[in-house]
């Protein structure tokens, strides 16, 4: 089970880099983009697929993050500053809260799902031997 644990915490910063990589796909993306494709790589090569919901994790992670960043949105935010004022456009931080919980909520139905599995391998195992 612990083993598991570390494939789906793998996978989930696998899923933060890859919606890293396709949200800032103009500027930084480029550039995170090889090293999401080789930690991807590396956990399909190191864990057998174990633990892929938590790349949904991942996913939501910065899904959630930019809900954050936005949460005085949505529409244009004015703040004072010493020189004058800055203003800012937000989106509208709900839509981005509602599909960051989905993801979330999907993620904890298959790490519980696959948990469940891989202790039932492992029982079964323990009972072969």
């Amino acid at each position: 089970m612990a083993r598991y644990g570390w494939a789906a915490a793998g996978w989930a910063v696998a899923g933060l880099l890859v919606a890293l990589a396709f949200a800032g796909m103009f500027t930084i993306g480029v550039f995170v983009l090889p090293v999401a494709a080789a930690v991807v790589a590396l956990l399909v090569w190191r864990t057998a697929g174990r633990g892929w919901p938590g790349l949904l994790v991942g996913v939501a992670a910065l899904v959630l993050w930019i809900a954050a960043r936005n949460r005085l949105g949505p529409g244009e935010v004015c703040t004072p500053m010493p020189d004058g004022t800055s203003c800012t456009e937000y989106y509208d931080p709900v839509p981005l809260l509602v599909a960051g919980c989905a993801l979330l909520v999907v993620a904890a139905l298959g790490l519980v799902a696959g948990g469940v599995r891989a202790a039932r391998r492992g029982a079964a195992a323990a009972a072969a031997r």
